[in-house]
């Protein structure tokens, strides 16, 4: 009796978490980074501008990738020659400024 309980409520929190709203927040990037056009990357489509290190980025959402979750970030830049570009970039390179 317990297994179920625990099994309805682990499927009902995981059907809450797939469906939770992403909150964007703002970050900068700690390296220059490729947008890609999509969040496909083995057949990447890269954007023509590259932000660099240092400029302010909107994240509006995350995928993971290969089972590791929150792989990648679709940002908007904020700031520098790149600004109003939207794309998806790799995680790690953002520093998270506020939420």
């Amino acid at each position: 009796m317990n297994r179920r309980i625990l099994v309805l409520f682990l499927t009902s929190f995981l059907s809450f978490a797939a469906n939770a709203e992403f909150i964007p927040f703002s970050a900068v990037l700690i390296e220059s980074a490729p947008l890609n056009a999509t969040e496909e990357i083995t057949k990447p489509s890269f954007l023509p501008c590259a932000p660099a290190a240092g400029e302010s980025v909107m994240v509006l959402a995350q995928a993971s990738h290969a089972g590791l979750p929150q792989f990648l970030s679709k940002v908007e830049v904020k700031s520098g020659q790149c600004q109003g570009t939207v794309g998806w970039v790799v995680t790690s390179r953002l520093k998270v400024v506020s939420n």
